[in-house]
Order: C-alpha cells, then sequence, then structure tokens
C-alpha cells in the first residue's frame, strides 16, 4: 500500500477526526466498491450462458 493513498481499512476515529479527509475517502472506498461489481458481474454476464 502507498502512503497518501486513501485506504479504506483506515481506523475510522483516525478519519472521523479528520472531516476533510473522511467524506473522499468514504466515496473512494464507494466507487471502487461499485466499479469492482460492475466489473464482476460483466465477467459473469460474459462467462455465463443466457
Amino acid at each position: 500500500m502507498k502512503k497518501g493513498r486513501c485506504n479504506p481499512l483506515t481506523n475510522l476515529s483516525e478519519l472521523l477526526h479528520r472531516t476533510e479527509i473522511t467524506f473522499p475517502c468514504f466515496t473512494y472506498a464507494f466507487s471502487s466498491y461499485i466499479n469492482q461489481a460492475r466489473a464482476l458481474s460483466a465477467k459473469a454476464n460474459e462467462t455465463m450462458p443466457r
């Protein structure tokens, strides 16, 4: 893990004390989660027969 990047597993209380970081951090974690889910479902659609 590179330092300076947003790590979704960072201590929550630490994040909450730094409000300016909290929102972008959660947004980053959430959007990356959504992107992974989209990629997985797209892959599943390709491999699964309709």
